[in-house]
């Protein structure tokens, strides 16, 4: 799993950390996202099966941001 605090912190804002689940097994990153989402501070931003995807869809949300 790769994770990253990209949210800014002002005031009496809860930060969120921004999360990206990588994993070969879909079972496994259905069952870690389904426990990830019941907190209001994490947010499951993208998934991919392998590093090198990771990779590649990361790089595209860094240019959407």
């Amino acid at each position: 799993m790769l994770f990253s605090n990209c949210s800014n912190y002002t005031g009496d804002q809860i930060a969120t950390i921004k999360i990206f689940l990588v994993d070969d097994h879909k079972l496994v990153r259905r069952g870690i996202k389904s426990i990830l989402t019941r907190y209001a501070d994490l947010e499951i931003i993208g998934e991919a099966d392998s590093g090198e995807e990771a990779l590649e869809k990361i790089q595209m949300l860094c240019l959407l941001c």
